[in-house]
């Protein structure tokens, strides 16, 4: 990753980020762009000297304790693409009916990015939040939003790029992949970073119209339509054959009882 003056000035004048701050090493970038939403309040009186931004990006070079989805911990080392976003929806357009699709949204701007600055790759998506590449992971997304703050989003990314999965532990080696290792080139990360905020850009504004252009897209690009999956929901498990995510963003599965739609809940396991 470039200096921080390169990313800084690049976000900041190329994209929609109206604030950007680069660091060596976190647990978390969402967990930093959790505390910049509390710190960054208003403060008593309503002076906006600090208010915070529309939207202020957090990017790591490496996180120690990086999470997923659930229990699920994100792996990283040197040459992942690390960054979360703080976003003030309502300012964005988003109202409550539109964030369940973020997370698609957002996946969906990650896999454009990388097609148009790499020549042949063809990504999908797995609902709710992962990119893959070949049959096997190479992003994850974790959107969250503070209990707190009414109107604020916080996007997390995580990208493998230029950090080969032969360091990877055994068990992630077989399931998960980088760019790296699927063209056998480095990247320029900023240049990667600049693209997805500006495809983002574009996915939330359509998402804040209701254009269904975006669910056709993703409908494409469903990893996992017409398979089986093992969907956790709560306690529950449920089992069914995937038959699309919806224009709500919902994951609908054909179960014994018929179509169901799931608006949350972690695939366990498919195919």
């Amino acid at each position: 990753m470039p200096d921080l003056k390169e990313v800084v000035a690049r976000t900041v004048l190329e994209t929609f980020i109206q604030r950007a701050e680069l660091h060596d090493e976190v647990g978390s970038t969402n967990d930093v762009a959790l505390e910049r939403e509390r710190t960054l309040e208003l403060p008593a009186g309503g002076d906006q000297t600090d208010a915070a931004p529309a939207a202020l990006l957090v990017v790591s070079r490496r996180q120690t304790s990086g999470r997923g989805r659930g229990a699920n911990a994100w792996w990283s080392n040197d040459g992942s693409l690390l960054f979360s976003l703080l976003l003030d929806a309502p300012s964005l357009g988003l109202q409550p009916q539109h964030w369940p699709r973020v997370s698609l949204a957002a996946a969906l701007a990650v896999g454009e990015a990388i097609e148009s600055m790499v020549e042949g790759l063809r990504v999908r998506l797995k609902w709710p939040n992962d990119v893959f590449l070949s049959g096997k992971k190479l992003c994850g997304i974790l959107v969250e939003s503070p209990p707190h703050a009414s109107g604020k989003l916080v996007i997390g990314v995580g990208i493998n790029v230029n950090n080969s999965f032969q360091a990877a532990p055994p068990d992630l080696a077989g399931i998960a992949t980088s760019l790296l290792d699927a063209t056998g080139e480095t990247l320029h990360r900023t240049d990667l970073l600049c693209r997805i905020l500006s495809a983002l850009d574009r996915n939330l504004f359509l998402l804040s119209q209701n254009e269904w252009e975006l669910d056709n897209i993703w409908r494409e690009r469903c990893l996992l339509r017409g398979k089986p999956v093992r969907l956790l929901v709560g306690d529950r498990r449920i089992r069914g054959t995937c038959l699309e995510v919806n224009r709500e963003g919902a994951l609908v599965l054909q179960t014994e009882g018929g179509a169901e739609p799931f608006f949350a809940g972690i695939v366990e396991k498919f195919g």
